[in-house]
């Protein structure tokens, strides 16, 4: 029997190896007991970068097929995205240590390190294919101010470019890349190597949200109505559906046409995934939905907007309706006189 000290890669630590005698005989039987301690080490950081290359490439190709990554050529820790004729050198190594030292837990590290590198080669994407290749990839998603100075941080870089709707409320222009739920807002410097203006990127957006509008409702209802008994009826949002709808003109239109009335509409928007409506001039429904939605705001990890918004046939507005029985709401019915108060004459 054969006694080899190994000297583990990632630590400092010595292992006693105790390594049976083989039947075989030649040259290239064992060929593992006559390696060095610094050989092993190789063997062993080579296998592992290997299973992280291995693994990048995994996660990047089933997130995002609408790029191509494959193994850096002669880096081992490095892979390469491309898409667009762009290409970006995804370097893993400052990963190593982090990686070699939670086993077992590398995937949140690399998936990490993946998306921060895909928004830079995305943002380069836009300004390689110019507006009129990116356009059709353009798509407004609303945001409130803290979600848009969220998207600034998690990029890294500058405040996406915007259009208010209503205080609080934006339109920010993003590329949807085909095949993937990534996105990548607009910055200035994008818009200024497009050689266009803001107002061309967000008009661009939203001409291709009513466009997606029309089209899902050729397919089915993009809402559903539904009746408060003694009240009167409201309207939700399909799941699924973009909630952008909701602030277009022709979903103003859809609904007049389905409940036949004139009336413009209320708004609750939450929360992205919460759109609620109802025709401004029922208070009743108002009275009662109001301050549950208010509750509701208050729950969500990622709130919209706290106030109802009033669209109309000029555009959008904040509601400043207060619903009977709330904080500074004129009251239903004319109070009731002061009863009379005694006085004590000396």
């Amino acid at each position: 029997m054969a006694r080899i000290i190994i000297l583990h890669p990632l630590s400092s630590v010595l292992v006693f190896t105790v390594i049976g005698c083989s039947t075989q005989t030649g040259p290239d039987s064992n060929v593992q007991v006559f390696r060095t301690v610094d050989q092993e080490g190789v063997a062993r950081r080579a296998k592992l970068a290997d299973e992280w290359v291995q693994l990048a490439l995994k996660f990047n190709n089933a997130d995002r097929p609408d790029a191509k990554t494959t193994a850096h050529p002669t880096q081992k820790l490095a892979v390469v995205a491309s898409a667009d004729g762009v290409e970006r050198v995804i370097d893993l190594t400052p990963l190593s240590e982090k990686l070699a030292g939670s086993p077992g837990k590398e995937r949140e590290p690399i998936r990490a390190k993946l998306a921060e590198e895909m928004r830079l080669l995305d943002r380069e994407r836009l300004i390689k294919l110019g507006f009129d290749k990116a356009r059709n990839l353009l798509h407004p998603v609303l945001a409130s101010g803290k979600q848009l100075a969220d998207m600034a941080r998690s990029a890294g870089a500058q405040t996406p470019v915007s259009r208010a709707i209503v205080i609080d409320l934006n339109w920010v222009p993003v590329a949807r890349w085909p095949g993937s739920d990534a996105q990548t807002p607009v910055e200035p410097d994008v818009v200024k190597a497009w050689f266009t203006t803001t107002d061309n990127v967000v008009d661009a957006a939203l001409a291709n949200l009513k466009r997606d509008f029309v089209t899902a409702s050729q397919g089915a209802p993009v809402f559903d109505t539904s009746e408060l008994p003694g009240l009167g009826r409201y309207g939700t949002l399909r799941s699924g559906m973009d909630p952008g709808y909701a602030l277009l003109p022709e979903f103003l239109s859809a609904v007049r046409r389905a409940w036949e009335m004139e009336d413009d509409l209320v708004l609750l928007m939450p929360a992205r995934t919460s759109v609620t409506f109802v025709a401004r001039a029922n208070t009743k429904v108002q009275d009662r939905m109001i301050p549950e939605w208010e509750k509701r705001f208050a729950s969500f990890a990622d709130p919209l907007i706290g106030v109802p918004v009033v669209l109309t046939e000029r555009g959008a507005e904040l509601s400043t309706y207060k619903p009977a029985g709330a904080a500074g709401a004129k009251p239903a019915t004319k109070p009731a006189p002061p009863k009379p108060t005694g006085y004590i004459v000396n």
